[in-house]
């Protein structure tokens, strides 16, 4: 599943509610059938990084948008974030 490194962060007790929908499913479905069939960034294992790296309690705001990724070696899916 996609959020299992929730599960492992302060994030969890709220984001829980949200992934419980059904509309997350279908998003979740979505996104795993378009690994299946396609080249998709970030890496799988690398959905969800950022909640890694940041806690709850250290975050004062939340950007969501798409990284546009000019390299394989570049995406992280943290908003401006690269590794060179």
């Amino acid at each position: 599943m996609l959020t299992q490194k929730l599960l492992n962060t302060d994030w969890k007790k709220v984001l829980t509610l949200e992934t419980e929908k059904d509309y997350f499913a279908q998003l979740q479905n979505f996104v795993l059938d378009a690994y299946a069939e396609k080249t998709v960034f970030p890496p799988q294992h690398q959905i969800f990084e950022a909640f890694m790296l940041c806690s709850l309690h250290n975050t004062k705001v939340v950007i969501l948008g798409q990284d546009p990724y000019h390299d394989r070696l570049v995406r992280l899916g943290i908003l401006v974030w690269i590794l060179h």
